[in-house]
């Protein structure tokens, strides 16, 4: 029998038995942060002018779609992204690259987000959304002072979360502050992703813990329904569900 012959350009196979990471761990962000918000005076400056700088973030996969009309919305709701980033000031990044082969698909937002929160700390907020998610009112404006005592802000309902239901939030738009408590939501958010077996059965227990969850591999959206209920003493208090208007639309 033949075996499969890795290619050069692939990365090395991972330890199976070796938790996945998305980097080296980080625990003093908030004071790197601040230590370099104090070193660059006049980009903070500019920040604080704005109040919290906000980062718009959205990508889609490498690869071209396999309809061409697939491409042909991508393209418009890109555009409609930067429309509304130009109207409103704020900054617009979009990303057409795996950072990491095993974070593929829904997952690759995590990866991308660390890096751009490590990457720039004069941004106080990192706004995730989807490709196929679309601006339908452009002189519409986030009131950040509604969040100041929230770290993300997530579409969701309250009401159901207690339920263990499945669909009590979505994250095809949210927004992360730029601060240790994402970071360490990433470091236990990120390890259900990994494709291939964990994936496979990280869908298993969310299947089995998620009320009408049907089976299937696990995704970036459930794991964090799952971790809010789970784990609500570490992360439910800086969490903001949006229902008063709809943030993922």
């Amino acid at each position: 029998m033949s075996k499969t012959r890795r290619k050069k350009s692939d990365p090395p196979p991972r330890d199976p038995n070796v938790p996945y990471t998305l980097g080296p761990e980080i625990k003093d962000w908030n004071e790197q942060r601040a230590l370099w918000m104090s070193k660059n005076l006049q980009m903070a400056k500019t920040s604080n002018d704005k109040k919290d700088l906000i980062l718009l973030v959205s990508g889609s996969k490498p690869k071209p779609c396999d309809n061409p009309v697939g491409d042909h919305y991508l393209v418009k709701a890109m555009k409609n992204k930067i429309d509304y980033s130009r109207f409103h000031d704020i900054e617009f990044f979009y990303n057409m690259a795996y950072l990491d082969q095993e974070m593929s698909g829904f997952w690759s937002k995590l990866p991308l987000i660390r890096k751009l929160m490590l990457g720039h700390p004069v941004v106080g907020w990192i706004w995730w959304m989807d490709s196929d998610a679309t601006f339908t009112d452009m002189v519409f404006e986030l009131r950040l002072e509604k969040y100041q005592n929230h770290n993300l802000v997530v579409h969701g309902f309250d009401i159901m979360m207690p339920n263990e239901s499945w669909v009590s939030l979505n994250t095809g738009s949210f927004m992360f502050r730029n601060c240790q408590w994402s970071l360490d939501l990433l470091d236990v958010w990120a390890p259900m992703g990994p494709k291939g077996p964990i994936r496979i059965e990280a869908g298993k227990l969310l299947t089995k813990n998620l009320a009408g969850r049907p089976d299937f591999e696990a995704d970036d959206q459930w794991p964090l329904v799952y971790l809010f209920i789970t784990q609500s003493e570490l992360w439910s208090n800086k969490v903001f569900l949006e229902s008063s208007f709809y943030l993922h639309g």
